[in-house]
């Protein structure tokens, strides 16, 4: 093998075929087999100079000097009289580096690690190095459970003293765990302990983490599980003596064995701080909620360590040091604790730096940092400036540093790194979804106007049922006190019949006004005026919408064959409330936090109709793991609207359900009640249904409520660096949609049409999604299977649409 003659020609073996035994001065000195090193720096690195008197050491020595410039592959040195003469074959230069085979590591991640061992293009062939790195990436394929993997470097000669590195990796499969066991547990079954391992030998269908592939890593975490768990029991003196693993022959199989000692279960007697003049020991007595007598448990004792360093951290001290000792009573099977807390220096904040802000201006970071220069360093501070700025939705990524300042042992100064996000954006194009049908749509939306944090957009749109043109404006900072304010106006012609809805058209133009009041870092009041005119037109009368119009004293005239051409027209003036709670740690694909929103509009006086509407949103993740790769999401709204003074909420204000956002495998809006068109009997005059069974057309409610249940997991075949504009998940989506008025509606109408129009008529189904933040947008596709289905609704499986991300 081509590594074997590597080896060979770079040990340190030359011949010196100098046959003199004594001294002799050095009349001359020959180089030969120069090509790329200079003579000078060959004869700098030999201690040997023409007229020197020498012997043997002094040519070893400059035989070794010269190995040790990492230039050479082989030195031979010979004497012909008192003439020195150096045959030197120089190293070869690197001009190429491949992989091949390698399916499981990156090129990148090993280009990465070639780096740092000076393995690069250009650089001269190392082979004592090449054997280095061919040892590591074996190493990481053992401890990842590929024991079979064999890598290789092959090296083929080029022109000019240059070669081609390829490395060829022969990567096998991992090692699946056969057997584990646990030795020396009498308190605990083995089943038990092995069952909060994620290493498993055996793996039932509903636990989605455990993993009978081996990782050295994750027996690493397993075995502190296991630790943990006795610690968090009682168990104080609790060890693990040792850990044996076997492989089998063919080096697929791996019995892993674990040895622990129990011990016995410990109680606090005390916890004791030892240095008594510290400040703020009053404070920090109180966080000592573990209870005398009380079983020991690590958790909470962490727990007690954790918020005293909270609490240091508030008063500027950075890196407090709690040490902890024990005093074992084995007697009476009780621990005190010592607890020895070392403050630290005291640390003030001299200034606040930001890096990689090309387009935000300096201000717009600064006034989402809570930590105030001059003051002392508090953490929470810091970490609460990094989640505002994440919230923004203008970075990919905020860091932090921190800077001694020089000369100053008290003093450092905070510097946060972003990463920017494009959030403008140009739009043109052609699309489709199966709600909307093939759309057009033009538009501009910069999130941070010439960064300045304001939020510009203007958008044009054309779809099956709807064109809409829209305009706004939002300043997240109108006050200095962080007082926004949002302004739009639009534009819609709204073809409800288009929409798989009861036949009506409507156009209105709008404008709105929200001003958003921070209560605190999480919580925010709404409150605005916003003016709307609706122009109705082309209605099929049917019985939910005329029961509207006659509370308004309005009776529209129905020809025979059900068809009204009347223009209708609605003004409306509402003030508009709400309250917002978000505590989402990202604006696009968060991981933790929750997101709460009740809105409500009521109009006013000059408004020609009367009603309130009032809903609630609700959208809750909790990440199950600590690298936040799978996380469980939960996201409900319910809503309620009515009209007063006797007037009924309009129809075109309804609620809708099915869809992408609401519950998907339903088509848009289609879930709840459906239309019961009206006609003029030709002969008696009196207006009655068309027939006696329902239509498929939605007209919505004035109630619902829906819920989403949600795994997101880990998407398969993504590289790393797509994986925040990725998004895949499981899901169950139920609710309903009705209409509270039902039994208001004239009873000839609805006779004989059954009724399935309660809160009880949910509907449900179960399916898989998948988002994209695109270049064009953010992309959802989901396939869904509704389970429930009340009523004459239709399913719609696979949907596709360009829409917000959840």
């Amino acid at each position: 093998m081509v590594i074997k003659k590597i080896l060979i020609a770079s040990l340190f073996i030359t011949s010196i075929n100098a046959y003199c035994s004594n001294k002799f001065i050095v009349k001359d000195i020959h180089l030969e087999g120069l090509q790329r090193i200079s003579i000078n720096t060959v004869l700098l690195n030999i201690p040997i100079k023409i007229g020197d008197l020498i012997n043997n050491d002094d040519i070893s020595l400059s035989i070794r000097n010269l190995f040790l410039t990492g230039n050479f592959e082989d030195i031979k040195v010979s004497r012909d009289g008192n003439s020195l003469f150096f045959q030197l074959k120089e190293l070869p230069i690197i001009s190429n580096i491949s992989f091949k085979g390698n399916k499981y590591i990156n090129s990148d991640i090993i280009k990465h690690n070639l780096d740092e061992f000076n393995i690069k293009i250009g650089e001269t062939l190392n082979y004592i190095k090449i054997l280095n790195i061919k040892k590591d990436l074996e190493s990481f394929y053992i401890n990842i459970g590929k024991f079979n993997t064999t890598i290789e470097p092959n090296i083929t000669k080029l022109p000019r003293n240059r070669v081609n590195l390829e490395f060829i990796f022969s990567e096998s499969k991992t090692a699946k765990i056969k057997q584990i066991n646990i030795i020396g547990n009498k308190y605990y079954k083995t089943a038990e302990l092995i069952n909060k391992l994620q290493l498993r030998d055996h793996i039932f269908l509903w636990n989605i983490f455990a993993n009978k592939k081996y990782q050295k890593q994750k027996l690493n975490d397993d075995l502190d599980r296991i630790k943990n768990f006795y610690l968090e029991q009682g168990y104080a003196c609790f060890k693990i003596n040792s850990t044996q693993i076997n492989l089998s022959s063919n080096k697929k199989d791996i019995y892993i064995t674990i040895n622990i000692k129990e011990g016995k279960k410990y109680n606090i007697s005390n916890i004791e701080i030892i240095n008594n003049n510290l400040e703020y020991l009053s404070d920090i007595k109180k966080l000592l909620t573990i209870k005398q007598g009380s079983m020991y448990n690590i958790a909470k004792i962490i727990n007690v360590e954790n918020k005293i360093k909270e609490l240091l951290n508030k008063y500027g001290y950075a890196y407090p040091q709690i040490t902890i000792k024990s005093e074992i009573n084995d007697e009476n099977k009780t621990i005190k604790l010592y607890l020895n807390i070392n403050p630290g220096k005291r640390f003030y904040v001299r200034n606040i730096y930001f890096r990689g802000n090309y387009i935000t201006k300096d201000y717009v970071l600064r006034r989402e940092i809570r930590q105030i220069e001059g003051t002392w360093l508090q953490n929470n501070l810091v970490e609460l400036g990094k989640e505002r700025l994440n919230r923004t939705g203008f970075f990919e990524s905020v860091d932090i540093e921190t800077q001694p300042v020089p000369n100053i042992i008290d003093q450092i100064d905070l510097i946060y790194k972003v990463k920017e996000r494009n959030i403008g954006s140009i739009n043109l194009g052609l699309g489709f979804g199966t709600e909307s049908g093939i759309s057009f749509q033009i538009g501009a939306i910069q999130n941070n106007w010439l960064g300045t944090g304001n939020e510009v957009a203007i958008n044009a749109n054309k779809n099956n049922y709807s064109t809409n043109i829209d305009l706004s404006f939002t300043d997240p900072y109108f006050t200095i006190n962080g007082i926004s304010v949002n302004n739009r106006f639009y534009y819609n012609n709204f073809n409800a019949k288009n929409a798989d809805l009861s036949s009506f058209n409507n156009k209105i133009y709008g404008f709105e006004n929200f001003f958003i009041f921070p209560f605190n870092e999480y919580n925010y009041f709404r409150i605005g005026p916003s003016y709307v005119k609706n122009n109705l037109s082309n209605m099929r009368p049917q019985a939910s919408m005329w029961h509207y119009f006659n509370s308004m004293g309005i009776y529209p005239t129905i020809n025979e064959n059900g068809r009204n051409k009347e223009l209708f027209k609605a003004n409306e003036i509402t003030l508009n409330v709400g309250w917002i709670f978000n505590s989402l740690d990202q604006n696009f694909f968060p991981t933790s936090g929750k997101k709460t929103n009740i809105s409500c509009k009521v109009t006013t006086p000059g408004s020609d109709n009367k009603y309130y509407k009032i809903w609630f949103n609700l959208s809750k993740y909790y990440p199950l793991n600590n690298d936040k790769t799978w996380i469980f999401l939960f996201r409900g709204q319910t809503g309620y609207g009515t009209g007063f003074n006797n007037k009924q909420m309009p129809f075109f204000e309804n609620f809708y359900a099915g869809g992408s956002n609401t519950i998907r495998g339903f088509r848009l809006n289609n879930i709840g009640p459906k239309a019961i068109y009206l006609k003029r009997n030709s002969t008696t005059g009196k207006i009655e249904p068309e027939s006696n069974n329902q239509s498929n057309d939605a007209i919505g409610g004035n109630a619902i409520y829906t819920m989403t249940f949600e795994l997101i997991t880990p998407t398969p075949f993504i590289d790393e660096k797509n994986l925040n504009s990725i998004r895949t998940s499981i899901f169950i989506d139920a609710g309903t949609v009705w209409d509270t008025n039902w039994y208001n509606i004239n009873s000839d109408w609805r006779k004989e049409i059954i009724n399935n129009n309660t809160s009880k008529s949910i509907h449900a189904s179960i399916g898989v999604a998948l988002q994209w933040i695109s270049p064009i947008g953010p992309l959802i596709f989901s396939y869904a299977q509704p389970i429930k289905n009340t009523g004459h609704n239709n399913a719609e499986q696979f949907q596709f649409n360009i829409g917000k991300t959840w």
